[in-house]
């Protein structure tokens, strides 16, 4: 096995790329909601940080990770130094051997596939198809319009395409045609070996179909719960590769993940070792195949075949969505934009990932942004927690002391922090360390609210927790469910996270507020002006009286909710949504992810953050 070391989190805020330089050029947060409402003077960002997003596909930035976080799905290279990967809406991503770059295309419509028969000829498919002379991506005319999940081609000018609803399409050199398929599933993978050779996979129900160039017939009906990737070494023979019909922690894994045409007949592989892994990428080179995926633990993993059997490549990595053999090494990529490459001294890091799922953020006066992580650690272990912090012009990794997963984080300075644990209680930061088990508590805080470091309030399903500096009391809620909390003093607070309730804290007791639907948010400006979100994009005003729906135009789930002291409010959730209230409506407004966002804030210069699966952190 192949072990690779990881670096320390420490990237530079001014390193942050909002340009795009073409290949071969050289490469270039409801913060403290108590300060804002109270009309704190700006604090401005923090130093070095850019002072625009100029030059980014969209308003928002990349702050975390660098050049971009969102899952690298597919992959094409020409040589080592020479790889293209979809990106976020807007770009795709260029490897020049040294540095990982965002070069704009002429669309924001997602691409899933990339592949190529030349470093200048390249083909990019999604919700549009795009190709690469050598010089420029621009639209392909032509190209069918659909939903198309990949794209490969042969050495003699032959290319298709395969998506939603059973499409398929076939370029000939000269024109796009579209090919009926006997299926209406959607198409996962196609792999050209010549015009009267092509090899297409469903996504669900494990078919895989040949085309003889005439027309489609069945080649198989395989035991996967999905496929996921064809590659095709030659004539005659084929891979399949996707997940397993199920894994039983007892029994291992039912179905096949991995399968292999010879000679007219299929036959089961397995990689020993990683028998309930899941293949998401195939290729192969030089009499060796390569299969990126995951283990049934969420573990990223590469297999390589060759004479001497299957071999196991482990990198430290989130699942892997791509791989191709190339210069007698390979690229590996997948989710949170990691990226790697092998050469004959071992794997390393071209860009790492951030495994950490960022689920509450909170910024201090001061001006420095706290984000906090579920599972912040690189597989497998459970290793210490930690927080992300934005300061100094730098994303940092901050200890949390404890190896736990943090749910919560509110800062009413640089020098006092608290966070809310699993099982530690509340964490509190003093400008030097995290010290855990606040008063003594050691318990489930999910979400944390402060005014100081005195009066420290968190939630824990049926129960309101608050710390007064020496010690931690229980305050039963009027039902279940609480996950966020957010106050205004000791006398005013609100914790959200059951179904068709919200309750309230006027410093003697809880009450409970009917609502319609499941907040998993709260945030306010004033007494009279608490916005909640939640489920099914669910926003709730309370005007001091009563709460009264406002439409958001969406069905996403809504995970967090902040705002500003001049009227703005931000929602953030699913698939990369985000959405500003400007006094009259919600508007969304693209953020260049589609990772989901579970945190908002904003800084004390007005400065937005978002931030959610894979550590990502965007900033407008």
């Amino acid at each position: 096995m192949t072990a690779l070391a990881l670096r320390p989190l420490a990237l530079s805020l001014a390193a942050l790329a909002c340009s795009s330089p073409a290949p071969g050029a050289a490469p270039a947060a409801g913060g403290t909601a108590a300060a804002a409402a109270a009309g704190a003077s700006p604090g401005g960002a923090p130093a070095g940080a850019p002072a625009a997003c100029a030059g980014a596909t969209g308003p928002f930035c990349w702050v975390n990770p660098l050049p971009q976080g969102d899952p690298l799905v597919s992959l094409w290279a020409a040589q080592p130094g020479d790889a293209w990967a979809p990106g976020p809406p807007g770009v795709l991503l260029h490897w020049d051997g040294a540095a990982l770059t965002p070069v704009p295309v002429p669309t924001a419509a997602p691409l899933r596939a990339v592949w190529g028969r030349a470093a200048d000829d390249v083909w990019a498919a999604g919700d549009a198809v795009l190709h690469y002379d050598g010089a420029r991506w621009a639209l392909a005319p032509g190209a069918p319009a659909g939903s198309w999940n990949a794209v490969h081609g042969d050495g003699r000018g032959e290319v298709w395409l395969v998506g939603a609803g059973g499409a398929a399409a076939r370029f000939d050199g000269a024109r796009w045609a579209a090919v009926a398929t006997p299926t209406a599933d959607e198409l996962a993978a196609v792999a050209v070996v010549s015009p009267s050779e092509v090899y297409v996979a469903a996504a669900r129900g494990g078919a895989v179909l040949r085309w003889d160039g005439a027309g489609f017939s069945v080649s198989a009906r395989l035991a996967a719960r999905t496929l996921r990737a064809l590659f095709a070494p030659g004539p005659g023979e084929l891979w399949a590769a996707g997940e397993p019909l199920d894994v039983n922690a007892a029994a291992g894994a039912r179905g096949t993940a991995l399968a292999h045409l010879q000679g007219g007949s299929w036959s089961d592989a397995a990689v020993p070792g990683l028998e309930t892994a899941s293949w998401f990428a195939l290729h192969g080179a030089g009499g060796a195949l390569w299969a990126a995926g995951a283990t049934s633990g969420g573990a990223g993993r590469v297999a390589r075949l060759d004479g001497a059997g299957w071999q196991i490549e482990e990198l430290p990595a989130l699942p892997l969505r791509a791989v191709q053999a190339v210069g007698g090494g390979a690229l590996a990529a997948g989710d949170g934009g990691e990226l790697f490459a092998r050469t004959a001294s071992g794997w390393s890091a071209v860009h790492r990932g951030a495994p950490g799922y960022l689920q509450a953020a909170a910024f201090s006066p001061q001006g420095d942004g706290w984000f906090a992580a579920v599972a912040p650690g690189a597989p497998p272990a459970a290793p210490e927690a930690q927080l992300l912090r934005v300061a100094r012009g730098a994303v940092e990794a901050v200890p949390a002391g404890v190896a736990d997963v943090i749910y919560g984080v509110w800062a009413t300075a640089s020098d006092d922090v608290w966070a809310g644990s699993l099982s530690n209680g509340f964490l509190h930061y003093d400008g030097r360390r995290f010290t855990a088990g606040a008063g003594g508590y050691r318990g489930l805080v999910d979400g944390v609210w402060a005014s100081g470091a005195a009066d420290v309030w968190g939630v824990a399903g049926d129960a309101a927790l608050h710390f007064d500096g020496s010690t931690v009391t229980r305050q039963a809620l009027p039902g279940g469910g609480a996950r966020r909390i957010f106050g205004f003093s000791p006398r005013d607070l609100w914790a959200v996270g059951a179904t068709g309730a919200a309750y309230r804290y006027d410093g003697a007791r809880w009450s409970s507020w009917a609502i319609p639907g499941l907040a998993l948010a709260v945030w306010g400006r004033a007494a009279d002006d608490v916005w909640l979100v939640g489920e099914g994009g669910l926003a709730l005003h309370w005007d001091g009286h009563g709460f009264t729906p406002v439409a958001t135009g969406t069905t996403a789930t809504l995970w967090a909710v902040s705002g500003t002291a001049t009227g703005e409010v931000w929602a953030v959730g699913a698939g990369g949504t985000a959405l500003r209230f400007d006094g009259s409506g919600f508007q969304p407004v693209a953020t260049g992810t589609r990772n989901t966002l579970a945190a908002v804030a904003v800084s004390p210069g007005g400065r937005v953050y978002v931030a959610g699966e894979f550590g990502a952190i965007l900033m407008k």
